[in-house]
């Protein structure tokens, strides 16, 4: 269990994987369970400096998303090419 302030947000981050054309679909999502206070999102803004927090989250989730496809599609070529 993580120590985690008051002010922090509880947040449950889920991949689900599914069978999709001969490769697999991955959609990652959250889900909150204690919402942030506001002195919390003063400091995850940057003290202000995000002004959108939701497009800033979503954007990092895209990012995770494209790292996990590149070593998956990685280690699938190197099975292919051990074969």
């Amino acid at each position: 269990m993580t120590r985690m302030p008051e002010y922090s947000p509880e947040v449950q981050w889920r991949y689900r994987f599914e069978p999709e054309d001969g490769g697999t679909r991955v959609t990652k999502s959250y889900l909150m369970v204690r919402p942030i206070t506001r002195p919390g999102w003063i400091i995850v803004s940057g003290f202000g400096k995000d002004r959108n927090r939701a497009k800033t989250l979503h954007e990092g989730m895209e990012q995770s998303l494209q790292r996990l496809r590149a070593v998956a599609e990685a280690e699938h070529a190197g099975r292919s090419r051990s074969r």
